[in-house]
């Protein structure tokens, strides 16, 4: 059961959101503004907060809850992929990120499109919708 600080937590987050999302309004005038921040997220502090933003979108609160009965249900297996994390999350931020942000990609699915052709990426994107939804 929440209690009353838990009420007050939630409220002025969800205060916090409306209001940042009210003072952002009009400043983005296309999707690549509004992905790519009209490119003010470059260097090292850009690095960082574009894979922050994906961390928190591929760890969403399903895996809190998820990693637990794994690890229960596999035991030590399932640290291999938890001992794995830090080395994927060194590759993303100081060999990937980089090379991102230092061309004019819009979105990760233009790097597999320019490598692999338009049919790879529709493949990428559909393989990545059936994952959310399994």
């Amino acid at each position: 059961m929440l209690g009353p600080l838990d009420w007050i937590i939630i409220a002025v987050y969800l205060i916090l959101t409306i209001a940042v999302g009210i003072l952002a309004r009009g400043r983005q005038h296309s999707a690549e503004d509004y992905f790519t921040a009209k490119g003010g997220f470059s260097g090292v502090l850009g690095s960082i907060l574009v894979g922050l933003s994906l961390a928190a979108t591929l760890f969403s609160g399903i895996s809190l809850l998820a990693f637990p009965s794994l690890v229960y249900e596999h035991g030590l297996r399932i640290l291999g992929i938890i001992v794995t994390l830090p080395i994927a999350w060194a590759v993303l931020a100081w060999f990937f990120l980089p090379r991102y942000m230092a061309d004019d990609w819009s979105h990760p699915y233009e790097v597999v499109e320019a490598c692999y052709g338009r049919s790879v990426r529709r493949l990428t994107a559909t393989l990545f919708i059936l994952m959310r939804l399994g």
